[in-house]
């Protein structure tokens, strides 16, 4: 089932981002080629910090309130195992 859901999306979603990627194109020309070159299509690329060069910021990520997500998924996360648990 994962392997049908993981085709059909790249069947449907492969053209949708070839589409908005040739728009971005059209639109910001050598800005989004820049921006294309450095950024993968659709995958992250997992490097050892980001791609300016800078490393993590843990005074910019208690700044941007960025553990707000990480609270969300641990507490989606207990949710679901005692929903599964309670069954």
């Amino acid at each position: 089932m994962t392997l049908a859901f993981a085709g059909l999306l790249l069947l449907v979603y492969g053209p949708v981002m070839r589409r908005e990627e040739h728009l971005l194109r059209q639109k910001f020309g050598a800005v989004y080629e820049g921006y294309a070159a450095s950024v993968p299509l659709l995958l992250p690329a997992w490097r050892a910090g980001p791609a300016s060069g800078e490393s993590f910021d843990w005074a910019r990520y208690w700044k941007n309130r960025e553990y707000e997500a990480a609270l969300g998924f641990a507490a989606t996360l207990v949710f679901l195992v005692l929903k599964m648990r309670l069954r």
